[in-house]
């Protein structure tokens, strides 16, 4: 018993210590070395989500109205721009500073997941690999921290309620709305629905349980749709197609179009790959 409450001491020093580090070199050091961490392309959020706010729209050039970016984030940055008084630099240590307390909420739920999967080692050794390679690299001013948070929680709740087996319908539904949100924090984690749904199905042609795994699914996939299906109906009614128009380009450059037998192009060992990967 002490040997573990020592082990989750350790772990939420070290969690604690990488983010007030963070921190502390975000509201300290030179802009110049700040904007080492943070990509260019977390400079189209923050314009887009400071034009938002300014009542502009979505849009980065104040011209034309666009869709290209992972929505949940953007959404999350607009309050900030829209509440705090502040320079684009300072709006840059704000956001990064957020995105540290979303690594560390990230860390705290992950010891939870973990300790519950195995025991209070096992999860000091996560922590140790969690704060030397994950929570720097998420603070980015892009969507990796949130992303990875929503992920750590879905993972947890999914194991605490003992999905698939031992979950209930209504459990299920919730973790769909955690599913969808994952993927408006980053579109293409919508592979981990996929698969989720190939693992019901699975489950479900196994035998035994089939009608129970089937519930399962329709509950999960409700929640989700209920968080996706907006998203994508407005893309497709204001834009003309579901996918975003960085997804568009990145799969039809030059000319913007979206074709579902694109989806096939990786292959059946690539599909395969992506869906095991998911």
């Amino acid at each position: 018993m002490d040997g573990n409450r020592s082990c989750e001491t350790v772990f939420y020093a070290m969690i604690a210590l990488a983010c007030a580090s963070l921190a502390l070199f975000l509201l300290a050091a030179p802009m110049e070395r700040v904007l080492t961490i943070v990509p260019d392309d977390a400079s189209y959020y923050f314009e887009i989500a400071d034009n938002a706010a300014s009542g502009e729209g979505f849009t980065f050039d104040r011209l034309g109205e666009t869709n290209g970016y992972q929505p949940l984030w953007l959404y999350l940055l607009v309050p900030f721009y829209r509440i705090v008084p502040a320079g684009p630099g300072t709006m840059v240590r704000v956001i990064t500073i957020f995105q540290v307390l979303l690594s560390g909420a990230a860390g705290l739920f992950l010891h939870g997941l973990l300790r519950r999967a195995s025991s209070a080692c096992a999860a000091l050794a996560g922590g140790s690999l969690f704060a030397a390679f994950v929570i720097a690299p998420a603070v980015n001013g892009m969507e990796s921290a949130l992303l990875v948070l929503l992920l750590v929680v879905l993972a947890g709740r999914a194991v605490r309620s003992g999905f698939p087996d031992r979950c209930g319908a209504g459990e299920a539904f919730r973790l769909g709305l955690l599913l969808g949100l994952a993927v408006l924090a980053r579109l293409d984690t919508a592979f981990l629905c996929v698969s989720t749904g190939l693992l019901l199905l699975a489950g479900a042609a196994a035998g035994g349980a089939g009608r129970r795994r089937i519930a399962l699914l329709a509950a999960t996939a409700l929640g989700a749709s209920l968080i996706i299906l907006p998203y994508l109906s407005y893309n497709a009614i204001r834009f003309g197609s579901p996918m975003p128009i960085s997804g568009l380009l990145k799969s039809s450059f030059p000319v913007p179009a979206f074709d579902p037998a694109m989806l096939l192009e990786p292959g059946p060992i690539g599909l395969l790959s992506l869906l095991l990967g998911a």
